[in-house]
């Protein structure tokens, strides 16, 4: 793989140390990262409010990235010859938060050449989601657009909270975030308002009948249409309220003039981001949610001060916007109006979905204001991913093993980064400080992605919204440390009743086929075995950390070898 030479800033310090070491591998620190700036104003002056980035990675192994910005040009940054070309434009409704917002290309764009582009057309009053043909010198042929999605917008008020976030999964599924697309202010008396459909937000996120405020999950096919994959919101709880005797609720779920059957979650202000997890199929996501703490003294908010929240999604569910935000934390007038987190229900007489609701799920991971800001008290989520490291990759700066099955999430307005690390259920187990602190180009970060070579990309906007200035461009965060195990390695604990290793000894209980191999820490297969049926093996391994993967497992088991007593 060629490497492309940016301008690096180099890291001083120690910060990373904070993360624990990894089996064989020292304690990550700061002069293990460097950050490379690829493109900027720098390069180009007409660079200007990016949005949204995809990756073309050529069979050399060189990542070309494709961009959005949000007056409507499609650009590309070529990584052999570090330039850019404007692949086409759109003419879009440029207002407030409205343009062109996202992008995402097909995954076998190598041979049909599709790309999926989320923009507002001037005309019709909609939000659309468009597949074009990129031609063969890569210019954007706007006569091959075959509109996929259309969603209405009144354009009564040029309005915000757009989301806009595209991203396919490995199974060829198309994820799509929709904001809320209404309101600007923090005050439940606008957003429970019962006399006025303009104001209200309760036909949005808290309408089962409504896209917005929601993440999509559809399958596009091949005439431009689309298809609905199985287990998305109406669907998954019609079958969970039939299995709790809830019968007519669950009825009502499976009618898809009530629930919209291509939802997939619901519930959120602003939503901003959504990667999918190869592994699990789980999605991080990020809301631009929870802003109490700026407006006046009469709205309150959690004592503890955390208004944000970063998701990982385990399973189709409702968010609680506009009703909670946080760790469902009541949004209300008063007492009197909060709703049931566990039942809450939807009165609005705008509502055109179902009344009831799943519980509300509170955040995965809840933070606030930092004690010194970055630029001004908001705070708002914007991207994440979770880390998955390859083993077999070839890349010299992809991320270490340190990261894997974490995920990484940023704050658009406070600039940080952060590694969030979840159990096998998902749920929250601990969080790092700000990471990269000493080094990156700090900037609103639009969208925060793991690139094909397993570096950090970041797509930065610029210091303040609806502007550009010096640091808008493409970033990448690459390690330079010396962790490198060449296997792809998944650590999950010892199912005992299949392979376990005790005593120096590998005991396998499985009747069937089996056989294993020991890896050391680098990566080099030091003992191998195959047979059938109950068996015990006693490989020759001295003093330290192995990893053990068998045909009867799905990921690599750690072992520690101590010396004899």
């Amino acid at each position: 793989m060629k490497t492309v030479i940016g301008i690096v800033f180099l890291i001083a310090g120690n910060l990373l140390a904070q993360y624990p070491t990894y089996p064989g591998c020292a304690n990550l620190t700061n002069n293990d990262f460097q950050e490379v700036r690829l493109f900027s104003r720098a390069q180009d002056a007409t660079m200007n409010e990016p949005m949204r980035m995809d990756f073309f990675q050529d069979s050399l192994g060189h990542v070309n990235i494709y961009w959005v910005e949000r007056r409507g040009v499609l650009k590309y940054y070529d990584a052999v010859t570090s330039t850019m070309k404007v692949v086409g434009n759109l003419t879009v409704l440029f207002a407030t938060e409205s343009g062109l917002l996202g992008i995402a290309l097909d995954p076998n764009f190598r041979t049909n050449r599709w790309i999926y582009l989320y923009w507002t057309p001037t005309t019709p009053s909609v939000f659309r989601l468009s597949r074009f043909t990129i031609r063969t010198d890569n210019t954007l042929d706007l006569a091959s657009q075959r509109v996929v999605l259309d969603i209405p917008d009144t354009r009564i008020n040029i309005n915000v909270h757009n989301g806009g976030a595209l991203q396919f999964d490995k199974w060829g599924h198309l994820w799509i975030t929709i904001g809320e697309h209404d309101h600007i202010d923090f005050d439940p008396a606008i957003y429970h308002d019962v006399t006025d459909r303009e104001r209200s937000g309760e036909d949005e996120a808290t309408d089962t009948h409504s896209l917005y405020g929601s993440v999509l999950r559809i399958h596009p096919e091949s005439d431009g249409s689309y298809t609905i994959p199985t287990g998305n919101f109406g669907e998954y709880w019609s079958a969970k309220f039939r299995s709790q005797g809830r019968t007519v609720l669950g009825a009502k779920y499976a009618d898809t003039s009530l629930v919209r059957p291509e939802v997939y979650v619901k519930g959120f202000r602003d939503v901003m981001s959504v990667q999918p997890d190869p592994k699990t199929g789980w999605i991080v996501v990020s809301d631009c949610g929870g802003q109490c703490h700026k407006i006046s003294p009469r709205y309150y908010c959690p004592l503890d001060g955390k208004t944000e929240k970063a998701m990982l999604i385990t399973e189709p569910g409702f968010h609680g916007w506009n009703y909670f935000f946080a760790n469902n934390f009541p949004f209300a007038l008063n007492k009197a109006d909060e709703k049931n987190p566990l039942i809450p229900v939807n009165n609005s007489p705008f509502r055109r979905g179902v009344d009831t609701l799943p519980p509300a799920i509170p955040g995965t991971y809840l933070y606030g204001l930092p004690t010194v800001q970055f630029n001004n008290n908001w705070i708002c989520g914007t991207g994440g991913y979770m880390y998955r490291y390859d083993g077999n990759n070839p890349s010299p700066i992809k991320f270490p093993p340190h990261f894997e099955g974490k995920f990484f999430m940023s704050d658009l307005n406070q600039a940080f980064i952060r590694s969030i690390e979840v159990d096998t259920n998902g749920s929250f187990v601990r969080a790092t400080s700000d990471l990269f602190t000493s080094f990156r180009t700090k900037s609103m970060t639009m969208d925060l992605r793991q690139g094909p070579d397993g570096a950090m990309y970041l797509l930065n906007y610029a210091v303040n919204q609806y502007t550009n200035d010096a640091t808008t461009g493409i970033y990448r965060i690459e390690y330079t440390g010396t962790c490198r195990p060449s296997v792809a390695i998944g650590i999950t604990p010892f199912d005992r009743s299949i392979v376990d290793f005790q005593n120096h000894t590998v005991r396998i209980s499985s009747m069937g086929r089996h056989s294993f191999v020991i890896y050391n820490v680098a990566g080099k297969p030091v003992f191998a075995r195959a047979g059938f049926g109950r068996a015990e093996y006693k490989p020759d391994l001295t003093h330290g950390v192995y990893f053990l993967k068998t045909s009867l497992t799905s990921s690599a088991r750690k072992i520690v070898v101590k010396d004899p007593l």
